[in-house]
This record gives structure tokens, C-alpha cells and sequence, in this order.
């Protein structure tokens, strides 16, 4: 049995629906980068949408959480989100992490806001970088050094063609990480679905 004192890391995330999924994890299987194994595909079961980031937690602190989360959707109704189009952190000079774009509908900004002020009422501190959202698809590791152009290229041109139909988000998840040797495992802890009352 789990100690009440023991520590989670979790965070706050938009889960994706299959037909989401599927071809955004085949969307770079086929890159010269992840055949020469200079990039990690994310595995098409941890794709996901981080809303926030909450660190290591103690397990007592969980109905704190699912409160702040419940009160953070309040009016917020189910919205759609269209992924189109990609790019690389920090630079593609020296790309880290390869991403899927969206645009911030009224819905998803609200609901970002929400979640900040209510988390810092419970004593975690809001996150002062603006909210760039994006689907990790593949990271570089640090010990790939150089990319020859054609590589470059290929990336750019890969997250261009990126255009999935729209889905509907209808809830939002609270979520542990679980590091596991060669990849993280991401499992739900509990869900709060949006409806506007």
C-alpha cells in the first residue's frame, strides 16, 4: 500500500482521442532521424497535451488537486481543437523536441488561466513563461551533436504536412508520470469532464 506521504509527479493534461493518435505517432516514424536513431518518438499511448505541470506532489495532497481542477472548468463547455503544421525547441539549429501546433481557442485560454489562479491558491506557483501549446512527437538526446542539413530539411517538411481533422475536448485529466527505464509511462489518476452549468 502506498504511503499518504508518499510523492507523485503529475500534471494536468488534454488526453487525445485515437484518430488523433495514430497519425500523429505515424506522422515521423518513417524520418531518417529515427531510423539513424537520432531521435525518440514519443509512444503514440503518452501523446497529450500538458495544461500544467505540477511536479512532485505528496499523495494526500490528491483532493486538493481534484478540487482546484473541478473548480478550474466551472462555465468552461466542451471545445474543439484543430492540430496543423509543427516545429522544434529551441531552434532548428539544434532541435531538442519536435512538436505538433494548434491554435488557443477562447476555451483552451480560459481554461489555462483558470488552472493557474486556482493552483496558486493551493501553494503552486503560476507559470510565468506564456503557454505554448504542443504534442511532444520526438525528442533529440543531448548527446546527438550535429544534424546535416538534409536531416534538417526533412523535419521541416514532416511537421508542415501535419493537418488532422478537429477533435472535441470534453474533459481534462489529472495524470502521474512514472519513469520507467527507456521511457516514461503516463497513467490517469482521475478525470473532470467540462459542462457548462
Amino acid at each position: 500500500m502506498m504511503k499518504q506521504n508518499a510523492t507523485l509527479r503529475l500534471f494536468i493534461a488534454i488526453e487525445l482521442p485515437e484518430m488523433i493518435r495514430k497519425p500523429l505517432s505515424d506522422s515521423l516514424k518513417d524520418s531518417v532521424i529515427i531510423k539513424k536513431k537520432k531521435a525518440r518518438l514519443t509512444s503514440k499511448e503518452n501523446l497529450h497535451i500538458t495544461l500544467k505541470f505540477l511536479g512532485d506532489v505528496q499523495q494526500d495532497k490528491r483532493g486538493d488537486l481534484q478540487a482546484a481542477i473541478a473548480n478550474s472548468v466551472g462555465g468552461i463547455g466542451p471545445f474543439e481543437l484543430k492540430i496543423h503544421s509543427g516545429g522544434v525547441f529551441p531552434t532548428i539549429k539544434k532541435p531538442r523536441i519536435l512538436w505538433a501546433g494548434f491554435d488557443i481557442s477562447k476555451e483552451l485560454s480560459v481554461l489555462v488561466n483558470n488552472l493557474e489562479n486556482e493552483f496558486e491558491k493551493i501553494g503552486f506557483s503560476k507559470d510565468l513563461k506564456p503557454f505554448q501549446p504542443h504534442i511532444t512527437l520526438a525528442r533529440i538526446p543531448d548527446y546527438v551533436s550535429t544534424m546535416i542539413p538534409v536531416e534538417k530539411d526533412e523535419i521541416i517538411q514532416n511537421l508542415e504536412k501535419i493537418d488532422l481533422p478537429p477533435f472535441t475536448v470534453d474533459k481534462i485529466s489529472l495524470m502521474k508520470s512514472i519513469l520507467l527505464p527507456g521511457k516514461p509511462e503516463y497513467q490517469v489518476i482521475s478525470t473532470q469532464n467540462l459542462k457548462v452549468c
